[in-house]
């Protein structure tokens, strides 16, 4: 993974040289579309579907030139979504036991094959049918390869990461719990779900429960479809094949979160001069410290009365200064982010999928429960990564970066 890493930093020469031009007109379809002769289930019809619709949706349409333009409720390096996302569903009265791929743009969740004895349990480590919603976050990396190079390879997993995060604050919102399962068959599912090398399965997640009835495996894989318009070149499958180890951990579970949050979601993209509140700041510093292993998070705080400007690790003060304009540079001079009252830095010793989709499912809560208290945040991904591990004075990699603060 180390390899990998060097492989994807940002530098201020690599930057200046891959800056230029792009034809957004070449931009590969960001959604998935199974037939239209399937069965499905529009959203809003069923009120137990409606963890469907707060998990993946459309939030945002506008026309932009030429072509639309769709915000979702879940962020996305440049808005490309290289994401999808599919849930087994067993024993929900009123829809029929299948598996099934959520259309996000056309507001609907499209039946791909009925299950009876089989189903994907084997493959998400389950030896017993699950009653329930059993979802799959899949990824479709050429449509952030288009624009990001080999960089692509960690905003696809940040991106499958706010995906199950999603999911978990769906579940929090309906009254449910949401259980992050670790142990799947990265390769079996591939397969079995019809997959080709353009569309790769990240993580499951289970809402309900295990039965004590017995399970097959599916007798034969999903019709395929494909999850682009077109593509370019090949890649190294094995890289996306890797099975990412995550824990369900209590800091990738939001607090309550409300509907509206979850629709309403936003990134910030400018911040508002009001000092927040001791109480708002102490929260903001609480939550931040939940931040679930293998992941550490540095805070850096900026002009906020009651925390002295500088850099803390684990709530402590580490280093004190005024930090707000260097920190926008490391940050691919992003110079709106020095109105932030916080910027949080995700890093670790154990680099690769797990750690980078563990980001972003704790940036993803980051999120909601910041708006849910009248705040905005905006998740980066561009950095300086040499230039940010010697300013903190660290070997960590570093993963994820995100600013807090007024709206």
């Amino acid at each position: 993974m180390e390899e990998i890493y060097k492989e994807t930093i940002l530098t201020p020469l690599g930057v200046a040289k891959t800056t230029g031009f792009l034809d957004w007109d070449t931009q590969p379809s960001p959604f998935k579309h199974y037939p239209e002769f399937l069965f499905g289930y529009d959203f809003g019809k069923i009120e137990a579907l409606k963890i469907i619709e707060l998990s993946r949706s459309v939030t945002d349409a506008q026309q932009l030139g030429k072509k639309p333009y769709y915000r979702l409720n879940t962020p996305s390096a440049g808005n490309l979504h290289p994401t999808e996302l599919y849930v087994q569903i067993r024993g929900v009265e009123g829809v029929l036991s299948g598996i099934y791929h959520i259309d996000a743009k056309d507001a609907c969740l499209v039946l791909i094959e009925e299950i009876e004895k089989e189903g994907i349990e084997p493959y998400v480590g389950l030896r017993h049918r699950f009653k329930g919603m059993l979802f799959v976050v899949s990824m479709v990396p050429f449509r952030s390869e288009w624009k990001y190079g080999k960089r692509a390879w960690r905003y696809c997993y940040l991106d499958a990461g706010h995906q199950a995060g999603s999911v978990l604050a769906a579940a929090s919102a309906t009254g449910q719990n949401a259980t992050i399962l670790s142990d799947i068959d990265s390769e079996g599912l591939h397969t079995v779900l019809g997959f080709s090398d353009e569309e790769y399965p990240v993580v499951a997640l289970g809402i309900g429960e295990e039965s004590e009835r017995g399970v097959v495996h599916l007798k034969k894989a999903l019709m395929h479809v494909c999850p682009l318009d077109y593509s370019e070149g090949t890649r190294d499958a094995s890289a996306y094949l890797l099975a990412p180890k995550i824990s369900d951990a209590k800091g990738h579970r939001p607090e309550k979160i409300e509907e509206e949050t979850i629709l309403g979601r936003r990134s910030a993209r400018r911040f508002g001069t009001e000092v927040l509140s001791k109480e708002t700041a102490d929260f903001v510093a609480s939550l931040l410290q939940e931040v679930p292993e293998p992941l550490h998070a540095w805070q850096i705080w900026m002009h906020h009365p009651s925390r002295p400007d500088g850099i803390y690790r684990d709530g402590i003060c580490v280093d004190r200064g005024e930090y707000a304009k260097l920190v926008c540079r490391m940050l691919v001079d992003q110079y709106f982010i020095a109105e932030a009252s916080v910027v949080v830095i995700l890093t670790t010793d154990a680099f690769g999928p797990g750690a980078l989709l563990g980001a972003g499912i704790f940036v993803q809560r980051v999120y909601l429960e910041a708006a849910q208290k009248g705040l905005g945040v905006t998740g980066i991904g561009a950095y300086y990564d040499l230039k940010l591990q010697q300013f903190l004075g660290t070997d960590e990699a570093i993963l994820y970066v995100a600013a807090i603060g007024a709206v």
